[in-house]
């Protein structure tokens, strides 16, 4: 189920040659289009894998303000990627696979309901 596509133009200004990678572009992409609207945030999914190479881009999600959610380990068919980000952050979620897409559309919903949670 498609609940709603969100576009995020990705530019990167002059003066930031060394500012390079996945996450950088993300994050470039956010505050661009922050300007048209009043609230945005970033919800990183870490789900099954091999390696650790998304924990560092989780963590800095979750540092810039965003959402971190992760797949249970106990599901994911290889437990690394979602062990390293269990380490490398707190989560606001982990979840079975097959919760996130709900979890996901109530922020959709309700985008405070994270920030709630997280008072509590």
């Amino acid at each position: 189920m498609l609940v709603a596509a969100l576009v995020f133009p990705v530019a990167a200004p002059a003066a930031v040659v060394e500012d390079r990678g996945v996450f950088a572009a993300l994050r470039r992409s956010a505050l661009l289009t922050k300007g048209a609207r009043s609230t945005i945030f970033v919800i990183g999914i870490i789900l099954t894998g091999a390696n650790e190479d998304g924990a560092l881009g989780l963590a800095r999600i979750k540092k810039a303000g965003g959402v971190a959610l992760i797949q249970d380990p106990l599901g994911a068919a290889r437990r690394t990627m979602p062990d390293a980000a269990i380490a490398a952050t707190v989560a606001d979620a982990i979840l079975p696979l097959e919760e996130i897409g709900k979890f996901v559309y109530g922020l959709w919903v309700n985008p405070s309901a994270v920030r709630e949670a997280a008072e509590i």
